[in-house]
């Protein structure tokens, strides 16, 4: 087992090596990392309130002043690494823990309780890596890879063995898990599951439900302030206003298949229909162990078919259940990664004997896993491909167009704190990782008071657009400054090889001098830029980077 272990680990660490090469020049996920969660660590590292616990510190570089207490996972494994290490570098060392985390997890977990498996060293080898290679969002910590480790912790509770060892491991887990996404949702399961076993066997095991209060308190402990400022409300949330927007039964048919098909982006991209099929077809034979896997084939439908119905019921309640739009309790779909793989690993029990079709078919579902995690696929292609063939896969270096914002800074000549600005066309979270004040930010929490003063700003443009409009009003998690001729165009991610010129931009610049902006960095020229006074002053771009940024003062 110490082979297969080690050699899993070796392909893990293979896989990483084009990250490794190419370091910032590496292809990083945007969409809710780079342009959020990446850059909240980031700031809190720049800010020197990484460690500040009680609410009490300031992001300066948000909103004329962003408090500490919007800001999740306060006492996180990750805010370590991002203290200890410089900001890319930090991420990659997540991400490669966190999968570190997955496989060992997961072959501890067949080591202990699906050693059938174990006759096939290929798929000790294969499943393993398979898990942990799956895409993720690795800033929320181990909240899709650690579920092996905690289920094989669970496991020994409920047999009464290595007790201590498993109380620790779930102590440790919402430590390095992102609450929001797992904490009422693992808690649930985990209950649901223990009742079911005292219903079927007749027994108790008060370890197992030890460790479900074990897991509890660790997760209020971990996030103790986010917990308390919600509670106590003294400051109102922009996420009291949000509201589900009504979709059709079309959409929530196409969410059920999609779901169905590839899973829910945040928690994994993953292709699970292969296992779907390959667990119809166990339970329809009744094969051995079929019930178990009948079970988690119902658990994967349910949870599926309440993510897809999950905005009608939020309508349905809202006006006397507010929260159920203002926390997102159809993120069960956080555990249908591992739930695929349980009936892998039940269905490589049932086959032990003849495992060359079932590691034939294992290989299959891990090339198709492969396939889906972009960070991988990307960055071997950026590696192994002549730039001409990549040009368009973004770098984190491309991303962040450090050279370009070097020299606007230098342009303007004058201490970044003095002055604020905004981004058009481009994700705040650019001028933000290059020292600048923005009035502008993707944040998951904030001050409800700054998203009605900052619509203000933007509200000839929302007027414009019934999607942009219903887009900030019912959500506004991204205060930014919106253009409905760009959401028809490149929107938020323009580079200079688009045409794209704004005609008719209509935002209301004395309310954004009046909270203090001073310069607008747009991705587009804007044509109409004298009659909403604003002075262009120099355009900026390198070959280095695949944005060209107009500045304006205001």
């Amino acid at each position: 087992m110490k082979k297969e272990l080690l050699a899993s680990i070796g392909l893990l660490i293979i896989f990483y090596f084009p990250i490794l090469i190419l370091g910032e020049q590496s292809w990083i996920l945007i969409h809710d990392n780079l342009d959020s969660e990446f850059i909240y660590l980031h700031l809190l590292k720049e800010s020197n309130n990484l460690f500040i616990l009680n609410g009490s510190g300031k992001v300066d570089q948000v909103f004329n002043g962003l408090s500490t207490r919007f800001f999740h996972s306060e006492f996180s494994l990750i805010r370590l690494l991002f203290f200890v290490f410089p900001s890319f570098w930090a991420y990659v060392i997540n991400s490669f823990l966190v999968r570190l985390v997955g496989i060992v997890g997961m072959h501890m977990l067949i080591d202990t309780y699906f050693k059938d498996v174990k006759k096939s060293k290929m798929l000790t080898i294969l499943i393993p890596v398979s898990f942990g290679l799956l895409s993720i969002y690795s800033l929320y910590g181990i909240s899709v890879m650690g579920q092996p480790l905690l289920l094989w912790s669970f496991f020994n509770l409920k047999s009464n063995i290595k007790v201590n060892v498993s109380l620790i491991i779930i102590f440790l887990f919402p430590f390095y898990a992102h609450f929001a996404m797992t904490a009422p949702f693992l808690l649930i399961a985990l209950f649901i599951f223990g009742s079911g076993h005292i219903l079927m066997r007749r027994e108790i095991s008060t370890n197992y439900f030890l460790g479900i209060v074990v897991l509890f308190i660790a997760y209020v402990l971990a996030n103790s302030y986010t917990i308390g400022n919600f509670i106590s409300n003294d400051v109102v949330s922009h996420r009291t206003g949000y509201h589900a927007n009504l979709g059709s039964l079309r959409a929530s048919f196409e969410t059920f298949v999609n779901t169905l098909l590839f899973g829910q982006y945040h928690s994994s991209t993953i292709f699970g229909l292969p296992i779907l099929l390959f667990g119809l077809y166990i339970v329809f034979r009744r094969l051995n162990r079929w019930r178990g896997i009948q079970l988690i084939l119902f658990s994967i439908i349910a949870i599926i078919f309440f993510h897809s119905i999950y905005e009608y019921t939020s309508i349905l309640l809202e006006e006397h259940l507010h929260i159920l739009t203002s926390f997102k309790f159809n993120r069960f779909t956080f555990l249908l990664p591992f739930l695929y793989y349980l009936i892998l690993l039940i269905s490589a029990t049932i086959y032990s004997r003849i495992n060359t079709p079932l590691t034939l078919f294992a290989m299959i579902f891990f090339l198709g896993n492969l396939y889906c995690n972009n960070e991988i696929k990307f960055n071997v292609a950026k590696l192994i491909m002549p730039e001409s063939k990549t040009v368009q896969l973004k770098s984190f270096s491309n991303f962040f167009a450090e050279d370009i914002f070097k020299r606007i800074n230098e342009h303007i000549g004058l201490p970044q704190e003095e002055y604020r600005v905004v981004s058009l066309g481009l994700h705040p979270s650019i001028a933000q990782f290059n020292g600048f004040y923005t009035l502008d930010s993707y944040q998951n929490n904030y001050p409800l008071s700054y998203k009605n003063n900052f619509r203000k700003v933007i509200e000839g443009e929302l007027n414009k657009h019934r999607g942009l409009q219903k887009y900030y009003d019912n959500w506004g998690s991204r205060c930014y400054l919106f253009s409905s001729e760009l959401k028809r165009t490149c929107y938020l991610n323009c580079n200079k090889f688009n045409s794209v010129v704004l005609t008719e931009l209509n935002i209301n610049t004395e309310i954004l001098k009046d909270m203090g902006c001073q310069y607008l960095l747009s991705a587009v020229r804007i044509s109409n830029a004298n009659s909403l006074n604003l002075k262009f002053e120099k355009s900026f771009e390198s070959k280095q980077s695949s944005i060209k940024v107009y500045l304006y003062q205001l």
